[in-house]
């Protein structure tokens, strides 16, 4: 089984995300040399949630909650959120879940990655506190 090889790119002056499909019409020389785009794999990994008719391709930038185990008494055995940085000890946690599901990327959600260092702070404190 082989691997796919995709890319998706960030333009940092015109904010936007450029898909694989559009990005595969640039001359990838240029895309590298050009200083605005920020460039992120494709991880080989999709979304496995309950809808699984939308499974969307996971890449590195993008801002993931992973959750399993055993469900007790209304939580999950585990459930964090993952900044896809290094594909592979970051794709370990996505391999390991049940579930997934992209929440955003760290170019168009900054505010995700706020809210769950804030998150971690408190959890942080409160074990502290024991």
């Amino acid at each position: 089984m082989s691997k796919e090889i995709k890319f998706r790119a960030w333009d940092r002056e015109n904010k936007y995300m450029i898909d694989h499909t559009y990005l595969a019409c640039y001359v990838f020389k240029d895309i590298l040399e050009y200083p605005n785009f920020e460039l992120m794999q494709f991880t080989g990994l999709k979304e496995r949630t309950a809808n699984t008719s939308d499974n969307k391709e996971i890449y590195e930038g993008d801002i993931v909650r992973v959750w399993g185990g055993e469900y007790y008494q209304g939580y999950w055995e585990f459930d964090m959120v993952v900044i896809i940085k290094d594909m592979i000890n970051d794709c370990f946690y996505i391999g390991e879940s049940e579930y997934v599901e992209i929440i955003g990327n760290v170019w168009e959600n900054p505010e995700i990655i706020e809210k769950e260092e804030n998150r971690k702070a408190v959890v942080l404190n409160k074990t502290s506190l024991w």
